[in-house]
């Protein structure tokens, strides 16, 4: 989704600058939040960008999908195998396996 940007000035000389989604280290957050969301249910793009289109809603292009998914794919399964050891002491093979399949996807 195109990042929007309004400055608004007051009487007194203060601006502020309004901004449609928040930026962290210079990427948009809530592309990469919707993203992740995609990716960590299981789902594609092509098969939310439809659902998204009979709502009128804006979301992010499918190459910004999959430079999102490609930039912070490792990200992914760190995070898996970190929250899987770090509640069970192991990794099912299960889990595992689906985060690797998001890897390679």
């Amino acid at each position: 989704v195109k990042l929007k940007r309004f400055i608004v000035s007051c009487p007194d000389g203060h601006d502020l600058c309004w901004k449609s989604q928040p930026i962290v280290n210079g990427i948009a957050a809530g592309n990469l939040a919707l993203s992740a969301a995609i990716l960590y249910c299981g789902l594609t793009y092509t098969r939310v960008a439809p659902m998204a289109s009979l709502l009128n809603m804006p979301i992010l292009s499918v190459k910004s999908f999959y430079m999102f998914q490609k930039e912070f794919s490792y990200l992914y399964l760190a995070y898996i195998i970190h929250q899987a050891t770090k509640y069970s002491g192991r990794i099912s093979e299960g889990l595992l396996t689906h985060a690797v399949y998001h890897l390679i996807i």
